[in-house]
């Protein structure tokens, strides 16, 4: 993925504040920054490398712009399960394991489909392809991969919990 020069700019502020080590013509590595340039993007252990023309390159990066899907903090994740509730509002999914489902408990309303099990159990998923999906896993990174697939799988809409359940329920939210 090819950054503008205002993105590298503001990239580059961000890993400097970030106490990184930014050499010209070198890469960054482990950053973790939160860049905007028209669009809000988020960038997580990403290694950056930038060549002489200061054109800027980052791979294995995290990046909610342009993506399709949102990175939900706590309270805007349960603010939209309130808005429009499970079913009838939004498809609420848990990506996590059976072994994670049965002992952590879940957000109420939740349907569970594994992450292993996502594409190959897309008949439990919503028929209609514009409907909302928000989806949870443990600690926010299966999440991320579940989002992308259904991505891929034809979704217009998915947002998921940034700090997974582990975060939902560090600040106190319900789990049946």
């Amino acid at each position: 993925m090819a950054f503008s020069k205002v993105t590298l700019f503001t990239l580059l502020f961000v890993c400097v504040t970030s106490h990184q080590a930014f050499a010209y013509g070198g890469a960054v590595k482990n950053v973790t920054a939160a860049v905007e340039d028209g669009a809000n993007a988020t960038v997580t252990n990403a290694t950056m490398a930038m060549d002489a023309d200061m054109n800027a390159t980052v791979t294995n990066e995290t990046e909610s712009a342009g993506t399709g899907w949102t990175r939900l903090d706590v309270a805007s994740f349960e603010e939209e399960l309130l808005a429009n509730p499970p079913p009838e509002g939004v498809f609420l999914l848990d990506v996590r394991s059976e072994k994670q489902w049965n002992d952590s408990g879940h957000v109420e309303g939740a349907v569970h489909i594994p992450m292993g099990d996502l594409t190959a159990t897309a008949s439990d998923l919503p028929a209609d392809k514009t409907k909302k999906i928000l989806v949870y896993c443990n600690s926010g990174n299966k999440s991320q991969a579940a989002a992308k697939a259904l991505l891929e799988m034809g979704y217009e809409s998915v947002d998921e919990l940034e700090p997974g359940i582990k975060g939902w329920i560090a600040e106190g939210k319900p789990v049946v």
